[in-house]
Order: C-alpha cells, then structure tokens, then sequence
C-alpha cells in the first residue's frame, strides 16, 4: 500500500476548495479497505480450541480427520491462506493457493502461486493442477479448507481436454470485452473447466470440504464467485451458448470451445453438478464479507464525522459511464434540494459496472469510467466530490483503483484542451484522470469485495 501513501498527496494536489472533502474520500476509502480484509475476517470467523476446530456454528473434531488441507484461489487467497496457517499451523498436511502476481508472499506450509489475471496464464495452470492433484487424493477422513474470492476463475484454469489454455485465453479475453455481466461470463466459463461450476466438489467428494468465501459478486450468489467451485450450478451449456450468440462474439470463439459447449448440449458431455448431487452433502459455504460489509464500515465512519449518510444499493448494475452519469443526478438533486438526504451527506453505493469495448481502445477501467461520467454531469456551482474504486486495487486491466473527481475535473480537462469525446469514445479514462491528479493508485489491497462508490456533498 506504499502506493497508496504516495497517491494521496497527488490527489489533494491544487483543489483549494474540494480538498477538505478529497481527504474525507480518502479517509473513507482506507475504512472500506481496512474493514475489509480477509485476516481479520478469516480471525474472526475461524478458531481452534484443542482439537475442536470452529468456522462460525460448525465445529469439526480435528481428532477424527486424517488429512487437513488447504487450497484456494484468487486475488484474497493469500492474505486467507496467511491467516489460517497462523490458526492451524502443524495442522495442516498440504497446501496451495492462486493468487494474482504481486499479491502473494511466503508460508511455511501451503504453497503460493502468483498467476495472471483477468487474462488466465500457464502459472494459474500448474496451480489449478495441483489443486486438482488434492482433490482427488482426498478421502472421506479427510478436510479440506478451500478459499475462495473474487478473481480465482481466471487464476486456476483448467479447460477441458480438447481445449487449450490459449483457446481459454483467448475465450477470457473476449469475454471481458464484450459487455457482458459476470453471471452471463461465468455460465461460459463453467462449462469448458473442470474445477469451476460445483466440480471441484465432485472431485473432493467424500472428502468433508468447508468452503470460505469472499464475496466480490452481485448479489453474494455462491455459484457466481469465482465461477462456484463447490455449490451446485444452475446454469447449463445451452446458457453458455446464448451468451455467445447474445454478445455477437460466436465467430471469434475458438472452435475447440464451441464444439465442446454444442458437444454438451447434445449431452455428450455430462453437465455440472445440479442442487441435489450427493457431490455437496458433505461441503459448507460460508462468506466472511462481501461488499455490503464494505459499505456499511464507510457508513459508520461518516456518520461519525458529522455526515448524514444513505447506503443506496450493493447491486448496483450497468454500463460503467452512464452509471456515473446518474450518480451525478443523485448529487445534484441533494446539492439543490436535500433529497433524497439532507446536506452534509455521504451516500455510498457499491455493486459491479462494466464496460463494453466495440474496438481497440485506449487504457482505463469500469470504476475510472464511472469517475469520468460524473465529472462530466457533476454540478459547477456545489462543492462535491465523488469517488470510484474497485476494492482489489487494480480496475479493469489497469495498475490503478479507480478515480476521486470533484466539481472542478471537467473544467480542469477543458482547460488542458483533453479531447473528452475521442478518449471516452477509446475508453482512455486513465488519461484523463491523470491529467487533473484525479487518478486513485492503492497498490494490491489484499482484498477484494467489488466495487465502491461514494458521493460527498457539503452544505
């Protein structure tokens, strides 16, 4: 977070009026991250006395399992793996997460792989192997904890066999491009893997599994964080086919991928396992924090500046510049009229936007996109300020969390002649954001619970 120490003078740079109110952003965007991280989740959610082992109200003798192993995937499995290494220590047989490069670290007893994301890489590979290589060693004396948040799709793929991890890559990418929500990539992505959409559970049965999750998803749905290892799928191939054809994108898929979704169809590939399968008889899921988590923490925090606060939604939906563009109608209705909530106000949202890319562009994000939309229909005449950042640090493909703008960044923009409507249209917002110091740089969080929005207006 060294980056993020740096960012902040950067941020507070030149905004004699708005800076009080950029330092509240701020301060807020630390309470989210802070509340939200997955040792103090995985601390309180998890303890040992003697051998009796506690995951909230389930207790497991520890004197009666064989084997304990660890495995898990994605962008908070680390920090998760760290802390129950330090609860379990000698406990655990063997162990390995996937994480995303430059989030992990060394443990002393489970093994840590960096991979890429959201494009998937050879490391994600060898880790969804070896994960794999547990699963099925694993008996019915045996527990196996699985860690599980937001980004572990893209960290252990492993397609089918007619498939190659470049035709997943390649699947992946166009994907995350084409607009379509995470459920809707998802129900693809299920069905050319072997360890997503419940099947890790049919691999580990009878092993007993307990799953901890971190929710970065809509909605907490349980078979949508990082594609459903280990609940029941109710998504089928026909779902993954109308997502391709919905998406226009059935020419450029690759033909390894589309025989084996139609080879699925036709039933020549066995579905994944539906609610009912004796798979999940012997698995729990419990979620440790999701984004509400999140959003309550910078409510609190508020409030005890002095703010009135209004927690809108977590599930907030949609194109990422035009949702921006309705949290500035939001700010402007509370700035003129002190509705839907009396000034000084904070109102926080939260959920997952996207963007939908029709052709090479430029470099940005949803949350960065989101920031630009409200600069653009924020108010001249009211001192607010609006901040948009994906929990994990790193939105969209870029190396940045999102963007903090305020009633002055469109002016700034004009001022400096940035063609807006060429780099909105080449979905170049980091560029714009940078030029007015309006650019959030956090570093890996070690955490990951979805987007966070929130809109400051003052008296």
């Amino acid at each position: 977070m060294e980056e993020w120490v740096k960012n902040r003078k950067e941020i507070l740079q030149g905004r004699p009026i708005s800076i009080s109110l950029r330092q509240v952003a701020i301060d807020l965007i630390n309470t989210a991250i802070e509340s939200s991280q997955p040792d103090l989740a995985v601390k309180e959610n998890v303890s040992l006395n003697k051998d009796n082992l506690m995951f909230g109200g389930i207790s497991i003798d520890l004197s009666k399992i064989r084997n304990l192993y660890v495995v898990g995937f994605g962008k908070a499995s680390y920090t998760m793996a760290r802390s129950i290494e330090e609860i379990l220590n000698k406990r655990i047989t063997e162990g390995i997460v996937s994480t995303k490069f430059g989030y992990g670290g060394k443990l002393k007893k489970i093994e840590v792989i960096e991979a890429g994301h959201p494009i998937p890489s050879v490391e994600g590979l060898k880790a969804a192997r070896k994960i794999v290589e547990i699963a099925n060693r694993a008996t019915k004396d045996d527990l196996i904890i699985l860690l599980v948040s937001g980004g572990g799709s893209a960290l252990t793929p492993l397609p089918s066999d007619a498939i190659s991890l470049l035709d997943k890559q390649k699947t992946s990418d166009l994907l995350l491009s084409s607009g379509a929500n995470i459920e809707e990539i998802n129900a693809v992505r299920k069905h050319i893997s072997m360890i997503k959409g419940g099947r890790f559970a049919g691999m580990a049965y009878p092993a007993r599994v307990v799953s901890l999750i971190i929710s970065d998803v809509v909605g907490d749905r349980l078979d949508t964080i990082s594609s459903g290892p280990s609940v029941p799928d109710n998504t089928t191939f026909e779902d993954a086919f109308r997502v391709l054809k919905k998406y226009n994108i059935m020419d450029d898929i690759p033909s390894t991928v589309i025989s084996h979704i139609k080879k699925g169809m036709k039933g020549n590939i066995p579905e994944t396992p539906k609610e009912g399968s004796n798979y999940f008889s012997r698995v729990s899921n419990i979620i440790l924090i999701n984004n509400m988590s999140a959003l309550k923490s910078i409510e609190k925090e508020a409030k005890s500046r002095g703010f009135n606060t209004l927690i809108l939604s977590s599930e907030i939906e949609g194109e990422s510049i035009e949702v921006g563009k309705v949290m500035a109608g939001i700010a402007r209705e509370v700035a003129k009229s002190d509705l839907p909530i009396q000034k000084p106000a904070v109102i926080i949202s939260g959920g997952e936007t996207t963007v939908t890319l029709d052709h090479s562009g430029g470099m940005g994000g949803p949350n960065q996109e989101c920031a630009v939309g409200f600069a653009m229909m924020s108010p001249t005449d009211f001192d607010i300020v609006f901040a948009s950042i994906d929990s994990d640090g790193t939105d969209g493909p870029t190396d940045y969390a999102g963007g903090i703008v305020d009633s002055s960044s469109r002016k700034i923009w004009i001022n400096k002649n940035i063609d807006l409507d060429k780099l909105i249209k080449d979905h170049n917002t980091s560029s714009i954001l940078k030029s007015s110091h309006d650019i959030v740089v956090t570093g890996p969080t070690g955490t990951n619970v979805n987007d966070i929005r929130i809109i400051i207006v003052s008296r």
